[in-house]
């Protein structure tokens, strides 16, 4: 066993390596290495549990031979079962531990400004029998120092997205405020911003249907089985998409809680987490966003629903900017048409009306039937233009968004 002062000498140059180290992934790398050094331990591992279901979300083991990672794992379900689960992680060192196996093991647990976040667990000392106090106080000073260093590379880390959220959202504003893409490129944007920004499977945009409002339809859908869901059209109550709508905040829930129309793609890998959050303004909800993470991938964080909300918003607002902006010029252009129309009814279509009288007077008067004929066909064609003029002049609309799809 290295000397008590060397390894505490060790533990100290590794804090401050971390405390270069940006990223929570890369702290977490740093920190289980730190673990089974400075213990010297055979293994060791980080279990990090979800917020919401305090089960093990992800684990970070200290090696990296794809045989010794397997060893590892074996020897974490054996020796530290009760660690992947947060409510059922001891407090402390039991009585009730067998000896053997609390020779072997020791865990340690990781709190940050939000609680437990997670376990350092070290496995089979190297150069001893058993683990001694004093490896309890070198692992619960690096989890310490783990817990402050997590909160400040979470901080910079959502700090980091959001301004890539923020970044997407000027995207967006700027492509409706010009409408180069129209609004089908826009909205796909939309949608492949939050599968990237979210790291989600699936994304879809669903609005209600321009026919029938309890009826929702996938305008654009992005990542897995994107070709599938776009356009499909589904019963809106009791679904994500419609809670989000209905509700004033995102919804972020395990899969089965509510229809979901992504499960129905690729059923061999199951859903396990399912946001969506509304967008528009709270009395003219435009549609959801939806996204999705399958069971192979880890959960959503708090964090990510906050974002794809500020998100939704500033994508709801500019697409209410950009519908108005449709509206107008719809308006300028029934305006034109009801111009033109004025202008038709009172010159052409008049002229052409008064033409046609005259030849349906003067019809009787002809004796040949050949001229007659021809006669009563010009009659019919007048007849016929004025009706397609009138019809031309106010064709029905929809509205932009709802435009969006075949």
């Amino acid at each position: 066993m290295p000397a008590r002062d060397a390894r505490w000498a060790q533990l100290t140059q590794a804090i401050c390596v971390m405390g270069r180290e940006l990223s929570v992934a890369g702290r977490l790398e740093r920190t289980v290495h730190a673990a089974a050094d400075t213990t010297d331990a055979k293994w060791a591992a980080i279990v990090l549990y979800h917020p919401r279901t305090g089960q093990a979300d992800r684990i970070v083991y200290s090696a990296s031979d794809p045989d010794e990672v397997a060893a590892s794992q074996d020897a974490l379900l054996t020796l530290g079962a009760a660690y992947l689960n947060a409510a059922k992680v001891p407090l402390g060192p039991s009585e009730d531990d067998e000896p053997e196996m609390a020779q072997r093991f020791m865990a340690v647990p990781i709190h940050t400004g939000f609680g437990l976040y997670g376990t350092i667990c070290v496995m089979y000392p190297r150069s001893a029998d058993h683990f001694h106090e004093d490896d309890r106080h070198l692992l619960a000073t690096l989890a310490d120092t783990t817990g402050v260093g997590v909160d400040c590379a979470t901080a910079f880390e959502e700090s980091e997205r959001r301004g890539d959220w923020l970044s997407a959202s000027t995207e967006v504003g700027r492509q409706l405020l010009t409408l180069a893409d129209g609004v089908v490129g826009i909205a796909q944007n939309i949608a492949e911003h939050v599968l990237r920004l979210a790291a989600a499977a699936t994304v879809t945009i669903v609005v209600p249907s321009f026919d029938d409002p309890e009826v929702l339809e996938v305008r654009v859908a992005a990542g897995l089985g994107a070709e599938e869901l776009a356009h499909r059209s589904y019963p809106g109550p009791g679904s994500f998409d419609q809670a989000a709508m209905n509700g004033n905040e995102g919804q972020l829930r395990m899969a089965g809680e509510l229809y979901c129309l992504h499960a129905e793609i690729q059923p061999e890998r199951p859903l396990a987490q399912v946001l969506s959050v509304p967008f528009g303004s709270p009395g003219q909800r435009l549609g959801a966003i939806v996204a999705s993470r399958r069971a192979d991938q880890p959960l959503f964080a708090d964090a990510d629903l906050r974002m794809a909300e500020d998100f939704a918003r500033q994508a709801g607002l500019a697409l209410e900017l950009a519908e108005a902006r449709v509206t107008h010029e719809h308006l300028e252009v029934q305006r034109e048409r009801e111009r033109i129309a004025r202008l038709l009814q009172d010159n052409v279509i008049q002229r052409l009306f008064s033409v046609g009288l005259k030849l349906q007077t003067a019809e009787p008067a002809v004796t040949d039937t050949a001229v007659r004929e021809r006669l009563s066909s010009a009659i019919g064609d007048i007849d016929e233009t004025i009706r397609e003029v009138r019809d031309s002049l106010s064709p029905p609309g929809r509205s932009a968004l709802a435009s969006v799809g075949p």
